[in-house]
């Protein structure tokens, strides 16, 4: 698995897709792809958003998927459980730092921070 530095490096860009329509998501994500852009959040606020992560996982594997507004160890879980490589979050929580140190430590957890305290514990929690 790569790094988030490796995955940002080449994804300067990652778009943040609200998105329902699953017959959309993977002519979406196949012009991303076309116009250079190889990273997707899909954003946990639609009842579709883990059949879209899923699909995307499946016939588009050349765009690394991510899941977004991941609030709670079970969005966490559900988002891995569907292929996302990249768990966004709006926040930091205990139960959010300790799913990440779950069976799923592979998926990369990029946490919601604010200030400089949140970035610094953090990363002292990995």
């Amino acid at each position: 698995m790569r790094t988030v530095e490796q995955i940002f490096a080449v994804n300067k860009i990652v778009p943040v897709v609200v998105i329902n329509d699953v017959e959309a998501a993977v002519p979406l994500a196949e012009t991303l792809l076309e116009s250079g852009i190889n990273a997707i959040e899909i954003t946990l606020r639609t009842p579709n958003a883990l059949e879209i992560i899923e699909l995307l996982v499946k016939k588009v594997p050349q765009i690394v998927v991510g899941a977004g507004t991941v609030r709670t160890s079970a969005d966490f879980f559900n988002a891995c459980v569907s292929g996302a490589k990249l768990i966004f979050s709006p926040g930091t929580t205990e139960e959010l730092l300790a799913a990440s140190r779950s069976r799923y430590s592979d998926i990369r957890f990029i946490p919601g921070v604010v200030t400089p305290s949140h970035v610094m514990e953090c990363a002292s929690r990995g």
